[in-house]
Order: C-alpha cells, then structure tokens, then sequence
C-alpha cells in the first residue's frame, strides 16, 4: 500500500509540474501576449443618489485608443493598451504588462440619462452617468387604526 501511495504522490507531481509550465507559457509568454490577446481591465463601479460612476484602470493608454460606448444598461469600454514596441533594436527580455486589445462589458445597477461625461486621468478612466431625476420616490405608509 505504501508504494501505492508513492506512486501517486509522484504523478501529482508531476502534474503540478506540468500544469505550471503550461501556464507560464500561456500567459508569460511574450508571442501570446503581444498577439491580439485580449486583456480586461480591472473596474469599481458605485452609485449615488444622483448618479452611477465606472472606474477602469488603464494604465498608459491614450485617450485617442480609448473608446467608451452605451449599449442598453450595459456600458463598454474597448481600446488599444500598450501599443508603443518600444525600440526595433532592443531584444525582449521579459513582457508582463498587457498589451494588445481590450474589451470590457460593465452592467450597469441602474438606468441613466444622458449627459454623460468621462475622463481620463493618472490611467483611470472615470466615467459619471446621471441618473434621470425623480426616480426614487417616497412611499407613504398608513397607520393602522387602534
């Protein structure tokens, strides 16, 4: 039994290994992450009592690659990130930071009303959607007769 045992620690570790060389070369891997892969941008979304606000972090990418659209109560931010291959005569080394396209669906918690405004600041793109006014009301609660 006890080389049973042995037998099967050492397949898990060999799987283990394996599994983390797939990794590293699936999403280290500079030819995957420069080939069209799409990355996701991180986002916080909150709301007020007048408006709805989406935050997504998009570090060094410009405002002329950034592309903010309302579709429905859905809001999409698509665009380019990290674009500039730096200098032809430099060799690679290593390649973390996402690169190539992105695309991110934000569901919105409630509905809004034009006019809306983004901006773009310190690589965080703030987007404020108004809220149409009147849409929280109160609601009168009877008493019960004693």
């Amino acid at each position: 039994m006890r080389e049973l045992d042995w037998h099967v620690f050492r397949e898990l570790e060999s799987l283990s290994e394996r599994m983390q060389a797939l990794l590293e070369s699936a999403f280290l891997a500079p030819s995957r992450l420069t080939s069209g892969a799409v990355t996701f941008p991180p986002v916080d979304v909150y709301e007020t009592d007048s408006e709805v606000v989406v935050e997504a972090e998009l570090p060094g990418v410009a405002a002329q690659d950034l592309h903010v659209e309302l579709e429905g109560e859905r809001l999409v931010i698509f665009g380019v990130m990290g674009s500039d291959s730096g200098d032809a005569e430099e060799t690679l080394l290593r390649m973390e930071r996402p690169r190539g396209r992105f695309h991110r669906v934000v569901p919105l918690p409630s509905p809004v009303v034009p006019p809306f405004e983004a901006t773009l600041s310190r690589g965080v793109l703030a987007v404020r959607l108004p809220k149409p006014r009147g849409s929280a009301r109160s609601i009168h609660i009877a008493r019960e007769a004693t």
